[in-house]
Parts: structure tokens; sequence; C-alpha cells
């Protein structure tokens, strides 16, 4: 990038940072100075860890599956206590359903609900 934001001792939460996206968003971040709380629903800790290593500067881990209102109040909790504040919130978590993905007429009902809760509400509560 030609001019770069600087993160230099922001707070950035990064849901769904163990893996593609918001994997490659937490250690983007934390090259530009940012401290960081990276989150996992499903990823284990080894996985979270794994990224947590990669990052230079102070990082919290906390696994939540933030389609679960507990959940994300423990997160932002956990976050709060930690840093004192967030700065910047990426919602990247997120489900996709059943794998190849049927037409939506085919979609058991559960899995649908899931991806909903997910994807839609998780990042309301």
């Amino acid at each position: 990038m030609d001019n770069p934001i600087d993160l230099d001792g922001k707070v950035c939460l990064v849901t769904g940072a163990s893996r593609g996206l918001g994997r490659a968003l937490a250690l983007e971040f934390a090259r530009r100075g940012a401290r960081l709380v990276i989150n996992s629903r499903s990823a284990s800790a080894q996985d979270l860890a794994e990224v947590e290593s990669q990052i230079r500067t102070p990082v919290l881990s906390v696994r939540a599956d933030i389609s679960r209102r507990a959940d994300v109040e423990r997160l932002a909790g956990e976050a709060l206590a930690h840093f004192g504040r967030v700065d910047v919130l990426v919602n990247n978590a997120s489900a996709l359903g059943p794998t190849p993905m049927p037409y939506l007429a085919d979609t058991p009902i559960e899995e649908f609900e899931e991806v909903l809760r997910t994807n839609l509400n998780g990042p309301l509560c």
C-alpha cells in the first residue's frame, strides 16, 4: 500500500483469526503495530497458538463461539479486561453450512439456523 494505515498501539479484535482472511488480517494488523485479540470457535488451542507465535505485539487468544451470546460477552469481557478497550473490530467468523453446499431447499434447517446464528446474529450480539 502507498499509504498504510498506522495501527501502532491500537487494539484490534479479529474473530475467525485461526485461518484464512482472519489470520491474514491479524498478522497484518500486528505488522502495523496493533495489539490483538484473536478468536476462533473451532480451532484447537494449538491453531490459535500458532497464529499467536507469529505475532510480535501483545496478543490475547480467546476461544469462543460468536453464535452464542454468552461467548460473545465473555470474549468482549476478556478483551476489555486485558487491554481496556477495543479500537477495531473485525467480525470475520462465519459458518458456511454443509459442504458441499446443497440447494437452500435441501439444507437441513438446523444447519441453516447455525449459519444465521453465526453470520447474522453473532456480529450483532
